[in-house]
């Protein structure tokens, strides 16, 4: 028997769907995923074997997860009907966002899915001050503009707005010592209001992207979508990622820190979730960051793949390094979930994969020291990209680089750190975890002292953010090899 065709007999019943080259799936015959395949050689067709591009698999798996997110929205609506409480139209024109001709305003797909009138709520006002004033300090963790904050600590005497509601909702996640209204129900009253909202600002947007990242914390994983997709689809509308070259004008730096708040939202929770971006593609992404202090300029997010600088300067801000890092975080996650070693994959995924662990080795080289929560995330996409291809070495380095930043945090510093450190922490335990068991002979008291760390933070982080216990947190796609 011919190498083709014992190489054949060995795939024919492990190929998937999709796998085999464009000429066997043309002729329906069988395929070894070879290059080129047996069947191509035998029928003399050996330079026409080619197959599909591995980078399809992506937007493949990210567009199964959607089906599973709207056949459950469907569920949803059947449920409601049923009830008698179905969404009336009224409750998604608040999400409505006129275009021009050529881009129909649509509102993002299942925003009206909890639109059930929760019962009235009555805060003291003593409560509402002392909740805004204590989700101040947590503002630039999840991206708030600077203007937002200021609005917030008025908000009390103003009146409330979506805004300060989605604020007053995160806030008791993290103080529930105040009875009187529980997360979820003050998360519904914040939900409620953005359903009757006006035709959405920037502070609506804001909202949002609050709401989708207290979703997620939650563990409301498809609240956490629906939101997201929400901020994103009307930050798109009103063409926040297309602002061009930053100008010293009334407004510009709120629109552009609204854009890159929902950007941060959308990428972190996209790679930890294993669901497609809602955001434009970086070739379609011109907004720039706000300058430096001294008025220096960051590099554009497009330029992030090219070296040797990678689209990092001097002027750097505390944001575009967070932006930055969730972008190639979010660009890992597509190489891993894209990675098939049992077939053909080309030369420009390679050079995806290199430029992309450059980049990531680029951003950890000019990181301010201060900036934890942004080394754990790069550090833990390099893990995800070394142990793909069984590096051990590189894995190694980027564990010891995450540990030594987890015995440095400060006791009150855990919960100001982002959300997404949680999922960061439990991907490097469990790879620890499999490598120890594994490589029983190279584990030392130091590696040890690691392991205890990284678990030590996981189930401290697992009750700051709930969702890190999620089941699909511990079955997201992005998995790390045990080499």
């Amino acid at each position: 028997m011919s190498s083709n065709d014992s190489s054949s007999q060995q795939y024919r019943s492990t190929l998937s769907r999709g796998e085999a080259c464009l000429i066997c799936r043309r002729r329906k015959m069988k395929c070894d995923a070879g290059r080129p395949c047996g069947s191509c050689v035998r029928s003399g067709k050996g330079e026409e074997c080619e197959y599909e591009d591995t980078r399809y698999l992506v937007q493949i798996h990210g567009l199964q997860s959607h089906v599973v997110a709207l056949q459950q929205r469907i569920r949803e609506l059947e449920s409601q009907a049923r009830a008698g409480v179905l969404p009336t139209t009224q409750a998604f024109s608040a999400f409505m966002q006129p275009t021009s001709t050529s881009t129909p305003a649509v509102a993002p797909a299942g925003l009206a899915s909890s639109n059930v009138q929760a019962p009235p709520i009555q805060l003291q006002v003593a409560e509402v001050v002392h909740l805004l004033q204590s989700f101040v300090p947590h503002a630039t963790q999840f991206g708030l503009p600077l203007a937002s904050i200021t609005h917030l600590q008025t908000a009390s005497q103003t009146g409330p707005t979506p805004l300060s509601l989605a604020a007053i909702a995160v806030s008791s996640h993290f103080y529930p010592s105040h009875p009187t209204a529980t997360t979820t129900q003050l998360f519904q009253r914040a939900q409620n209001a953005l359903l009757s909202a006006p035709t959405p600002s920037l502070l609506e947007i804001q909202a949002h992207a609050l709401l989708s990242s207290l979703a997620f914390i939650m563990g409301k994983e498809l609240d956490g979508h629906r939101h997201c997709a929400a901020a994103v689809q009307v930050a798109v509308n009103q063409g926040l990622h297309a602002l061009g070259q930053y100008r010293r004008e009334p407004g510009e730096r709120d629109k552009v820190e609204t854009w890159w708040m929902v950007y941060r939202v959308d990428a972190a929770w996209s790679a930890i979730t294993g669901v497609s971006s809602s955001a434009p593609a970086f070739s379609g992404i011109t907004t720039a960051f706000v300058p430096s202090k001294d008025g220096q300029m960051a590099g554009l997010l497009p330029g992030l793949y090219t070296g040797p600088a990678y689209s990092f300067t001097d002027g750097e801000t505390r944001n575009s390094m967070r932006v930055k890092a969730f972008a190639l975080f979010l660009h890992a996650h597509e190489l891993i979930a894209g990675y098939a070693p049992n077939r053909h994959i080309p030369q420009s995924y390679w050079r995806d994969v290199y430029s992309t662990t450059a980049a990531l080795n680029k951003c950890l080289e000019v990181l301010p020291e201060e900036s934890v929560s942004v080394k754990i995330v790069v550090s833990t996409a390099l893990l995800g990209l070394h142990s793909m291809v069984n590096e051990r070495d590189g894995s190694v380095a980027a564990v010891e680089i995450v540990a030594q930043v987890v015995k440095s945090i400060e006791e009150s510093d855990w919960v100001l750190l982002d959300p997404a450190i949680g999922f960061c922490l439990k991907k490097v335990e469990g790879w620890m975890k499999r490598d120890a068991a594994m490589y029983p002979d190279a584990e030392d008291d130091e590696a040890q002292e690691n392991l205890s760390a990284i678990s030590l933070a996981v189930a401290r982080l697992a009750t700051i953010f709930p969702y890190v216990e999620s089941s699909w947190s511990t079955t997201t796609r992005l998995e790390f090899s045990p080499l």
